[in-house]
């Protein structure tokens, strides 16, 4: 997705925030495309002719930078893309991989989410106290 943006930005001159949610949507079709077993996007078989299903894509915990987007786009941004993760592990995942600062018992989706938002406000307050001075 970086990738995508990235050359967006750079070839067709769009601004970042347009060329992330380009970018977003480019790599969504792309999974239904060819990663999703059942989707009513994906094309559709030939009669009797067994479809190639690719394994499903690996979770990808840097797949957009939860401090980034608070801050760019606001906690609702946050919140919607974090509900697009559905997996407990994969939301501590993010956490780790991102190095904010959560409770590694929360077994609740929403709880995880809630932490992760807390953690990278958290994150930006101690920024911004920082280049306060």
């Amino acid at each position: 997705m970086t990738f995508l943006r990235d050359m967006l930005v750079a070839e067709a001159g769009l601004e970042r925030t347009v060329a992330t949610r380009i970018a977003d949507r480019c790599v969504e079709a792309i999974d239904r495309r060819y990663f999703a077993q059942k989707t009513a996007d994906a094309a559709r078989p030939a009669e009797g002719a067994d479809r190639l299903l690719l394994p499903e894509r690996p979770f990808d915990p840097f797949a957009f930078g939860a401090v980034a987007l608070l801050m760019t786009e606001g906690q609702h941004a946050l919140a919607t893309r974090l509900t697009q993760i559905k997996r407990v592990e994969d939301l501590h995942l993010l956490a780790r991989s991102q190095r904010l600062a959560i409770e590694p018992s929360l077994t609740r989706p929403e709880d995880v989410r809630t932490a992760i938002i807390e953690s990278a406000d958290r994150r930006i307050s101690a920024r911004r106290r920082a280049a306060a001075g």
